[in-house]
């Protein structure tokens, strides 16, 4: 079973924004709530049904607390995170 937790890096499957690569700000039973930082800053995440993302399973503490205090510097967090994991991965 997947598993979708706050911090955690997603890739889109279905939308106008598929392939994207989002951080889960929220996580309901049926739903995760995705941001990148840019398009869909933390402010306004993005709803989208948890069988339309895949998980990475690549997460970090220090991003999943600032997204859990609502730093004022959380959306430059997720855009620098994303970046880092593309340029490890060479994408």
């Amino acid at each position: 079973m997947a598993e979708y937790k706050v911090g955690s890096l997603v890739r889109s499957l279905a939308g106008h924004d598929k392939d994207s690569l989002f951080i889960i700000t929220e996580e309901t039973p049926e739903y995760v709530y995705l941001s990148d930082g840019r398009l869909r800053p933390f402010e306004k995440p993005k709803k989208k049904k948890k069988k339309h993302v895949q998980p990475t399973h690549y997460w970090d503490q220090k991003l999943t607390e600032a997204i859990e205090s609502s730093r004022p510097t959380v959306d430059e967090e997720i855009r620098l995170f994303i970046k880092n994991w593309k340029k490890e991965r060479e994408i």
